[in-house]
């Protein structure tokens, strides 16, 4: 636990395969693994590592442009829950 102000906020999080929850019984949803997280408050996405996506055998469902420091890349969408 930090005392005053914390720079980074950061938690554990658990990570399924993709599924949704409002089609897919509990008994066959894939086990959630956990991961470490860093929570950007002034982004407008969410991004996920490699680890997760193979971990969890994550599919990509699509292509979008990502801006950051370096420039602007191509990168993979992926349909993630998060818990």
């Amino acid at each position: 636990m930090s005392k005053g102000l914390s720079k980074v906020l950061k938690n554990k999080v658990e990570v399924p395969a993709a599924f949704d929850p409002n089609k897919t019984p509990q008994e066959e949803r894939a086990p959630f693994k956990q991961f470490a997280a860093v929570w950007d408050t002034g982004a407008t996405g969410s991004v996920i590592t490699h680890r997760v996506v193979d971990e969890c055998g994550l599919k990509p469902t699509g292509m979008t442009k990502v801006a950051g420091v370096g420039g602007v890349k191509k990168s993979h969408v992926y349909l993630v829950n998060i818990g």
